[in-house]
């Protein structure tokens, strides 16, 4: 089913529901036997992760000290994916750059970036030993499936999730300000991930009004698109700058750095844009809006 609630349906079963359906998804995905289907695998089981974790921010304050020992256990199998799905990301953010910048990088260096970033993931996968962490990160959801089934909530109505639907919102809305005054990588990922989570709560909410939700959907997803490719533009960066003589010339190098700057500098002008829209709307009254939505769906 998709990552929706449903009508006729309380808000408890809902967040049973999505989470098993979130836990199947990333098993699923995982059991892939195809290597040429390994990455994907994995990038899938990281989306259902964090899925999962913003719908438990969802319904936080439902949660009491449950919602943080869950967070902590998700966050740490999605690291352990991370480590995997950073190496492939790579090969695709710089095949993005190529395509968009390519009349940028120096002659020659395209293939010789490329080949090193993928000698790069083909030397942590082997030393970190993918099969055994994926196997370890099944074991782990299949355990976590079956205490989401136990999960209680003190509410059962728009009242067990409006907290947490503002609160991503307000923090959505600091974070900007502060990636705005300040751009630095780290306060441009804090804002993508504050991005992501209310954008999954919109995803959640998209039947109480499929007209009005999928404008603002496309729009946070759009402007997470953004954020998300900026941020591995500076993974990119990192790795290209720690082994530099691995990649390519010193002039090759210096190029390419240039070209992801350029493309860097795009990226956060369309984000600052689309951010001051998405943000337009005062908390108080986005939620007021999505009171009446809901009041009217359910």
């Amino acid at each position: 089913m998709p990552y929706r609630f449903e009508p006729g349906e309380s808000v408890q079963a809902a967040i049973r529901r999505i989470a098993a359906e979130q836990v199947d998804g990333a098993l699923e995905a995982l059991r892939a036997r195809k290597s040429t289907t390994r990455d994907e695998a994995v990038h899938e089981a990281r989306k259902s992760i964090k899925k999962l974790r913003a719908l438990l921010r969802l319904v936080e304050g439902e949660l009491g000290d449950a919602f943080e020992k869950e967070n902590t256990r998700l966050r740490d199998l999605g690291r352990t994916l991370s480590a995997f799905r950073d190496a492939a990301a790579m090969l695709q953010t710089f095949d993005e750059l190529n395509d968009k910048y390519g009349s940028e990088l120096a002659p020659g260096s395209a293939q010789s970036i490329r080949s090193g970033l993928l000698a790069h993931k083909n030397r942590g996968e082997r030393r970190e030993n993918l099969k055994i962490a994926l196997q370890s990160v099944s074991k782990d959801l299949s355990a976590a499936k079956n205490r989401f089934k136990r999960l209680r909530l003190g509410n059962n109505g728009f009242e067990a999730i409006a907290p947490g639907i503002e609160r991503a919102f307000r923090h959505g809305h600091t974070a900007m300000r502060q990636a705005q005054k300040h751009p630095t990588a780290e306060n441009l990922h804090a804002w993508r991930r504050r991005v992501k989570d209310h954008w999954y709560h919109v995803r959640l909410l998209n039947d109480l009004w499929p007209d009005v939700m999928d404008g603002y959907e496309a729009a946070l997803k759009s402007l997470e698109d953004k954020l998300g490719l900026n941020h591995n533009l500076d993974i990119l960066t990192q790795r290209i700058q720690a082994e530099p003589d691995f990649f390519a010339t010193p002039g090759q190098v210096k190029a390419c750095l240039a070209a992801i700057c350029h493309f860097q500098e795009d990226l956060q002008k369309k984000a600052r844009h689309t951010g001051q829209r998405v943000y337009a709307e005062k908390a108080g009254a986005l939620m007021k809006r999505l009171r009446g939505y809901w009041s009217i769906w359910a």
